[in-house]
């Protein structure tokens, strides 16, 4: 009975040693295939990101190039003209703030044409700003 327990101890350690032999090699080999696996799901990932990035600078110059164009000074008179009703700055809206001295008011001259399109440098007229006055007409495009 003694050999017999012994003889089965010795075939339990066999066998264990093999399990344990089988177990290292196995677990290394699917370690192995996970990181096979990872790499590759993150080069898919990296493409699609690249791919993004691409359309994305495309984009981005496409909008640079309509800002550009949306933002020219013909087209926006145009736009302030039609869409709006806005319209030149006549003499009358072209006000002139003078600096004053940090205890007055500021002064305003309201610039009359001189019938060049420019204002008349000959008026003199000046007067406090009143606090209504303080931005010409929004109906003016310059």
């Amino acid at each position: 009975m003694k050999r017999m327990i012994s003889n089965m101890c010795r075939d339990g350690l066999r066998v264990g040693a093999w399990v344990v032999l089988l177990a290292i090699p196995t677990s290394l080999l699917l370690t192995q295939v996970y990181y096979e696996y990872r790499a590759t799901e993150l080069g898919y990932e990296i493409s699609e990101a690249s791919s993004k990035k691409r359309q994305l600078t495309d984009q981005r110059r496409r909008l640079k190039i309509e800002r550009a164009m949306q933002a020219r000074s013909e087209r926006v008179t145009r736009v302030a003209k039609q869409r709006f009703g806005l319209r030149r700055a006549g003499p009358e809206q072209v006000w002139t703030i003078e600096p004053a001295s940090s205890d007055e008011a500021p002064k305003v001259r309201a610039e009359a044409d001189n019938g060049a399109g420019r204002p008349d440098e000959s008026s003199d007229e000046t007067r406090p700003l009143a606090a209504n006055e303080r931005s010409p007409s929004r109906n003016v495009v310059q």
